[in-house]
């Protein structure tokens, strides 16, 4: 087993770093055993991260019969994490975090327990590629897409939603529903306007817009068309890719890390609905 550990004030560095030892109380024995590996987990210009790797050289129990026990873990230093491992990077590849917009959240005592699978992803970087890719996307979509990409999801394959993994079919899908409910439509959009080029000026296009309540006439609730063009044009390239089939193809063939599937066997889709 391996372990995380928060920065606190219960831990203790030696000068020259190579040694540090962790002192706390709880009711429960602490289940670590010499041998065992530990990250530690501290907050850094506002974001959480992870900036060393230690050893567990001896762990001491005092007052085993009292109410709550004073454990004494002893620390040897493997390695100080040169480059950046920030917590927001691995948030797809650790099993406890379901709160992707909050991820520390699930971090919330002193320390957790990880995976082989989880502390791989970490220290050597092999993270759960697929999952990370797909809860990327999910996350970063309008809350009116993450709920028709889940209204699709249960039309074509419900038993993604409840519970059983299948990155590929998940990914599959999204890239199906970028293709016909965000790419398609800006083409569409994009068109549109190259044609009205024929018709009006562009001063006239940029006085264009939409709006659910045109009697009203309420200017936030208009949609100018010129600014969601230029957002188009800007964009377009980046969407295409998700849309073609060659790179589509190449996502899903992606080596998929046996131990991570293992452990996301039978896990929810990563999408925290805003």
């Amino acid at each position: 087993m391996n372990w995380i550990f928060k920065t606190g004030d219960y831990i203790k560095t030696e000068n020259d770093g190579q040694r540090a030892t962790i002192t706390f109380e709880q009711k429960r024995n602490f289940t670590g055993k010499e041998g065992e590996d530990v990250l530690i987990l501290e907050k850094r210009r506002s974001e959480w991260q992870f900036i060393s790797h230690f050893s567990i050289v001896k762990i001491e129990v005092k007052n085993q019969e009292a109410e709550n026990k004073e454990i004494t873990i002893s620390l040897a230093l493997v390695k100080l994490f040169k480059e950046e491992k920030l917590l927001e990077d691995y948030i797809y590849s650790l099993r406890r975090i379901t709160n992707y917009s909050y991820p520390i959240k699930h971090f919330s005592r002193k320390y957790s327990r990880l995976f082989d699978a989880e502390f791989e992803a970490i220290v050597e970087d092999k993270i759960y590629l697929k999952r990370t890719i797909l809860g990327t996307i999910l996350n970063a979509m309008h809350s009116e897409h993450q709920k028709a990409y889940i209204n699709y999801v249960a039309l074509e394959s419900p038993e993604l939603l409840t519970g059983k993994s299948d990155m590929d079919k998940a990914l599959e899908l999204l890239l199906q529903y970028l293709d016909f409910a965000v790419i398609k439509p800006a083409q569409y959009l994009k068109e549109s306007v190259e044609l009205l080029k024929n018709i009006v000026s562009d001063e006239e296009i940029e006085q264009i817009g939409f709006a659910e309540d045109i009697e009203r006439q309420i200017i936030k609730s208009r949609q100018m068309l010129k600014p969601q063009v230029d957002l188009i044009n800007q964009y377009l390239g980046e969407l295409f890719q998700y849309n073609n089939e060659a790179r589509g193809i190449r996502m899903l063939e992606l080596e998929d890390n046996f131990k991570s599937k293992s452990l996301f066997k039978n896990s929810p889709l990563p999408i925290t609905l805003k």
